[in-house]
């Protein structure tokens, strides 16, 4: 890591070099001031410590590579859960409000066409066309990713997809085959009893009540999407593949095949799911997440990573996302700069080699096959499912209306999942609560 020392040094030798030129007299106060502004940026984004090392790692590296720019990070382990100080997107939600965005955040699929919408974010099509950030080895496809509206918002750090982890020594010990990517939930529930009855402990782990598993996956492998495609509308009729997923993962949670929610680990830190330390024998997960999960884990582990299972006679509910962008914010008063290192962690091979495909598979084709030889046996396993699930995938949906963010904070968290799986509700109860108010939340009508 660079001194402070090292820095001004660095900044004394280009003011120098700017004093000697023939073009500018050596007293020039406008020479000098041009070379010694220090350019800062902030930057923000989400993930395991594991993510936030390699990342700041790579901030080094582009630092000692641009000795007038100075990054300053904001990181959080959480997405949602604690609040604004705690959790990455309730405090940026409250820099919009005060006006202390940083430069550069992290973004999700999930959120970019609402904070678009807001106009919290810069288009990145000038700096793109002027070369500042060069995507030319990107396919379009993967550029289109990060598009909204026609204009893109965010360039992709990498593509995952929804997966389930599992432990594939418990499954050899408790004499359960491993299945084949096109099994179903009703696959997973067999898999998940046989696990508990045979090891005694959780089949499956955390968090399988969520949107990304549950309802959005569901509505997937039936054909369908959540949305209306004007985004004012449920996009489906019929609530029963939802409701019989809730009603299985109750059953597994009275059988003891999945903890209750009081013994799930608090937050999104995939370090602390119950799989890492042999509670459970599957988890759902992001394929990008596997090599801070298996990291924490212990390289010793046997770990495989197979697709979201599909509902039965459906179609496969994996679809390839970007896994995360970086955008830059509208009040950035630096974007050349910034365009500059969303370029450098896209095109920079030795850069890549420190991420490590933690945020999923790079999607600049040189980075890519040079990256390839270099895997860890982590990232090697979370690349072949990437490899193999081009084959069934689905279509990458539409981004989320704007009206998500509400209907996640206020209805489907504290309204419909966690009461069915307290049994406060039953799951039928839940699904047409949620079907009534999400409807109105959607039309403009709460």
């Amino acid at each position: 890591m660079r001194t402070e020392q090292f820095r001004r040094a660095t900044l004394s030798l280009l003011v120098l070099a700017s004093c000697s030129g023939p073009e500018e007299p050596s007293g020039s106060p406008e020479a000098v001031q041009a070379e010694v502004v220090e350019v800062p940026l902030r930057i923000s984004w989400w993930g395991s410590p594991d993510r936030t090392k390699r990342t700041k790692d790579v901030i080094a590296m582009f630092e000692d590579q641009n000795p007038n720019i100075k990054i300053s990070v904001e990181h959080y382990v959480n997405t949602q859960a604690g609040g604004v100080g705690v959790a990455y997107w309730p405090t940026l939600n409250n820099h919009a409000a005060n006006g202390t965005l940083p430069d550069i955040m992290q973004h999700d699929y999930a959120f970019i066409e609402e904070w678009t919408q807001r106009g919290l974010l810069r288009s990145l099509d000038d700096l793109i066309q002027e070369g500042s950030l060069d995507l030319s080895d990107v396919p379009p496809g993967l550029v289109d990713g990060g598009r909204v509206g026609g204009k893109v918002m965010g360039v992709s750090l990498g593509l995952n997809t929804q997966a389930v982890v599992i432990d594939a020594d418990v499954f050899s010990a408790a004499n359960v085959p491993i299945p084949a990517d096109d099994w179903t939930w009703q696959d997973f529930k067999q898999v998940a009893m046989k696990i508990k009855e045979s090891r005694g402990i959780w089949g499956a782990g955390s968090g399988l009540h969520g949107y990304t598993p549950g309802w959005k996956a569901v509505t997937l492998s039936t054909g369908q999407w959540v949305f209306s495609a004007d985004g004012k509308a449920l996009g489906y009729s019929d609530d029963q593949p939802w409701i019989k997923h809730f009603q299985m993962l109750v059953s597994l949670k009275r059988e003891g095949a999945l903890p209750t929610l009081d013994q799930e680990p608090t937050g999104s830190n995939v370090e602390a799911l119950p799989m890492v330390t042999g509670k459970s024998a599957m988890e759902h997960l992001h394929s990008n997440q596997l090599v801070a999960m298996w990291t924490a884990a212990g390289a010793s582990r046997n770990f495989k990573i197979l697709p979201l299972p599909r509902v039965k006679d459906g179609v496969s509910p994996v679809y390839m996302k970007p896994s995360q962008y970086f955008s830059i914010t509208s009040t950035c008063p630096h974007p050349k700069e910034a365009a500059k290192f969303i370029d450098f962690f896209t095109n920079s091979i030795e850069a890549n080699k420190i991420l490590g495909g933690e945020r999923g598979v790079p999607v600049a084709t040189k980075v890519l096959a040079a990256l390839k030889p270099t895997l860890s046996k982590m990232a090697a396993e979370s690349f072949n499912l990437i490899e193999r699930a081009t084959a069934y995938a689905t279509k990458l949906p539409p981004n989320d209306p704007p009206a998500w963010t509400t209907i996640l904070t206020t209805i489907f968290t504290p309204k419909v999942a966690r009461p069915i799986m307290r049994e406060d509700v039953t799951p039928k109860d839940g699904v047409e609560l949620f079907r009534g108010e999400a409807s109105a939340v959607l039309a403009g009508t709460p």
